[in-house]
């Protein structure tokens, strides 16, 4: 699991449950959201915490941690064709992206400010942690 920065950043992480659940209930409801700038992530927590979390359901799988400098991620974003291939090979994203948004995540500057944050406006929505989807990921039923 590649780390960028500082593993202990917390950055705000959205599933993409959450993500679809929100934006069908933003079109349902345009008196709420209409002319909005709203924002709904699903978790904050660091990078070392979301390793915990792998390492605790995923028994039995070697989870290794691959740290990478802010400098590195420059790097792979204005070469991305020099990026560690397990991170190119396996990303639905453009490296140069991925990197972008790894970058600003290890700096702790990927959060948005609790009063920019609506959950408020759906609380029909149980948010996802991190934690749940590894649970339905990994632990057996």
């Amino acid at each position: 699991m590649p780390i960028v920065g500082d593993g202990d950043a917390l950055a705000d992480w959205s599933n993409i449950n959450d993500i679809a659940k929100y934006t069908v209930l933003t079109l349902s409801k345009p008196s709420l959201s209409c002319n909005s700038y709203l924002n709904f992530p699903s978790e904050t927590l660091s990078q070392n915490a979301m390793v915990d979390l792998l390492r605790k359901h995923a028994q039995g799988c070697d989870v290794q941690v691959k740290h990478l400098s802010l400098d590195d991620a420059h790097r792979f974003v204005s070469k991305p064709e020099e990026a560690p291939k397990e991170i190119g090979e396996n990303s639905r994203i453009p490296v140069d992206f991925y990197f972008v948004v790894k970058s600003i995540q290890g700096m702790g500057l990927f959060r948005r400010p609790r009063w920019e944050c609506h959950w408020d406006l759906f609380p029909e929505v149980e948010r996802m942690t991190f934690d749940d989807y590894l649970r339905g990921r990994f632990d057996k039923k």
